[in-house]
């Protein structure tokens, strides 16, 4: 994803892992897979592999549905951050989601903006429970430690293929130790960050404007933190004069990009999301990084901040797509946890500080 999933996992759980070390090259058929994983697990035991991930490569995972007897939860983590890149869909119900909502992140690629590593790890339900820290407690797998006695057989593939990068994408950079997100559609100024500025990552593109302006489009303003150091965009002209009016820790820095005036069939929603203890903004088209976002309880949800064109990327990987997916759907978590609720739900609800609810009517129910 131009962003990982949230859900985290403690880095001392993941601590108890030693990751075998895997290395595979692309075919460059995106027909087939790259890399196919085979095994059997025995007892209690988990699997987990060290994958080094290429910059603008978009890489899609796919496990067993169980069919075979056995549920293996897969997922694919950050070994730094402790962030849940991607799930299997077995993984991702066990943490919560809905099959609904978990189908529709199934769909997305994980797009690597930059070169990096990510542990993937392969274990049962309960496993999995106790890796997120959710089931400390949770009674040992089912199954033998005797090879002889037959072990629950799992497989999974990995395709890698490169991100063709369409020329109205717009870039996104995050500052990792303020939590800051800055966009920009100059390829020219992306270049410059990513180059002479280390302390910004780059994330890749994550929706798509104009770096100049067409018939009708409207601009999008940027005001620079002059506090915190973050950045703020806005499309509505009397929010932008209203800031340089009455917010003078906000310096006006000019239209940062241009957008499509409204919603269309050649269009995707925008959102914006207020982190409630950094006061940093993410600008987002992906329904599925929005979700995950709130999931961390820290997010506002602020409603559409403005357009972008519907295709990001001409490989149609990029995350921003899943905007053009159906609904996602969370079960609602329980106070402690994200587990315990109807998994058919088709609605949330949040037991999360700050929290005021959905700004805009696509997804109803939240409360």
């Amino acid at each position: 994803m131009a962003t990982g999933a949230k859900f985290s996992f403690e880095s001392i759980r993941l601590g108890v892992l030693d990751p075998y070390p895997l290395g595979f090259q692309a075919d460059g058929n995106p027909a087939t897979a790259d890399l196919t994983l085979e095994g059997s697990l025995f007892g209690a035991q988990s699997y987990s592999y060290r994958l080094s991930l290429e910059a603008d490569v978009a890489y899609r995972f796919a496990a067993g549905d169980g069919a075979d007897g056995f549920a293996e939860s897969v997922v694919l983590v950050d070994p730094i951050s402790g962030d849940l890149k991607w799930g299997n869909e077995i993984a991702l119900t066990t943490l919560g989601l809905s099959p609904l909502s978990a189908q529709q992140v199934l769909q997305n690629a994980v797009l690597a903006a930059t070169p990096g590593e990510a542990v993937l790890v392969v274990t049962d339900q309960a496993g999995l429970r106790s890796l997120a820290g959710l089931d400390a407690q949770s009674d040992p797998p089912v199954g033998s430690d005797d090879p002889a006695a037959g072990g629950r057989a799992f497989a999974l593939t990995v395709q890698a293929d490169p991100v063709a990068i369409a020329d109205d994408a717009i870039f996104r950079f995050v500052k990792p130790d303020t939590g800051m997100y800055f966009y920009t559609a100059s390829r020219p100024e992306a270049e410059t960050i990513r180059t002479s500025f280390p302390e910004f990552r780059y994330e890749g593109p994550a929706f798509a404007g104009d770096a100049e302006p067409r018939a009708d489009w409207v601009p999008v303003y940027r005001f620079a933190n002059q506090v915190s150091g973050g950045y703020f965009y806005t499309a509505n002209a009397l929010e932008a004069d209203a800031i340089v009016a009455s917010q003078p820790n906000l310096r006006p820095e000019g239209v940062a990009f241009w957008t499509p005036p409204a919603a269309s069939a050649g269009t995707i929603p925008v959102f914006r999301l207020v982190n409630l203890d950094t006061g940093g903004y993410l600008f987002t088209a992906s329904r599925v990084e929005k979700i995950f976002a709130l999931l961390q309880g820290n997010w506002r949800d602020e409603g559409i901040a403005f357009q972008s064109i519907a295709e990001v990327s001409a490989a149609d990987t990029a995350d921003t797509l899943a905007s053009q997916q159906p609904e996602l759907a969370v079960n609602a978590p329980a106070a402690d946890s994200l587990v315990g609720a109807d998994p058919t739900a088709l609605s949330m609800a949040f037991d999360a500080p700050g929290y005021i609810g959905i700004a805009d009517d696509t997804l109803q129910g939240w409360v």
